[in-house]
């Protein structure tokens, strides 16, 4: 075998005996706690580095990575103030043994959220890991009105198949289920030709009561075909904003209905054929 092959080798081995003998320890000094939707957690994690015998490392170099480890779904996102990109973990430096979160929040409500921190050295070799308690993620207080359902299976002259629904929300678009005052109104943004307005079958608003964080409209339609969009104010005065849209959505030819006449007979003499 090559000379260069061998110490290669020698040094791989090297590698795989060091790393299965690291003498670190993660513990976990200050657990997440005071989570809400949407709003960065009260207490953010601390994770300190020690040796197998509790000792502090306040030399070693790396890094602590931060990830959901379990959540309600499975699917919930950590996300972190001031990064609009969605990653699967974020990051902070190992500084006098002890690394420190700062703005990690998540949005989506619910019980069972745990965190796993991976501490990595300066040559990204993972040295060990840590799983946190336990903790749930409550709903915080209204901020902000949202539609949770889009007009869609619209036709001309008939209701829509599903009628939209708007949600009080707080900063984690979680309803808030608690609010039950205040009312929403629903128009339609379109050209102003008065056949494409908003219509409902009888007895239906488009003003309507929140009701445990919800609005839900029932009967609504419009006549002409084409494309539309519905905005939705609240009278509600809301940190967030008090007004919201729909996704554009497209009212579509419906099956005959019935014979128009479009042009009347001529009043002049007709002779038979």
């Amino acid at each position: 075998m090559p000379r260069f092959l061998i110490s290669l080798a020698r040094l791989l081995a090297i590698s795989r005996s060091v790393s299965a003998g690291w003498n670190i320890e993660l513990s976990i000094t200050t657990e997440t706690s005071g989570a809400v939707g949407g709003e960065p957690f009260a207490d953010q994690p601390i994770v300190t580095v020690n040796d197998k015998k509790g000792n502090k490392q306040h030399s070693i170099l790396g890094t602590v990575w931060a990830e959901i480890y379990e959540s309600p779904t499975g699917h919930e996102d950590l996300l972190e103030v001031g990064v609009d990109e969605v990653k699967e973990r974020y990051s902070s430096p190992v500084v006098d043994g002890e690394a420190r979160f700062s703005g990690l929040f998540i949005n989506a409500a619910g019980r069972g959220y745990r965190l796993r921190y991976i501490l990595r050295d300066e040559h990204d070799i993972t040295l060990g890991s840590v799983v946190g308690e336990p903790f749930s993620v409550e709903i915080g207080n209204a901020y902000q009105i949202g539609v949770v359902a889009n007009p869609e299976s619209a036709y001309g002259g008939m209701v829509w198949g599903t009628q939209p629904i708007v949600a009080v929300q707080d900063r984690g678009f979680n309803t808030v289920d608690s609010i039950s005052t205040g009312e929403v109104l629903i128009e339609i943004l379109e050209s102003g030709d008065s056949s494409s307005a908003l219509r409902s079958v009888k007895d239906e608003q488009a003003t309507v009561a929140i009701q445990d964080g919800l609005v839900e409209f029932l009967g609504l339609y419009i006549d002409k075909a084409g494309p539309y969009s519905a905005r939705f104010t609240t009278s509600l005065s809301l940190p967030g904003g008090s007004v919201c849209e729909s996704i554009p959505f497209l009212v579509g030819v419906g099956p005959a209905a019935g014979l128009v006449v479009l042009q009347e007979p001529s009043h002049g003499v007709v002779t038979g054929g």
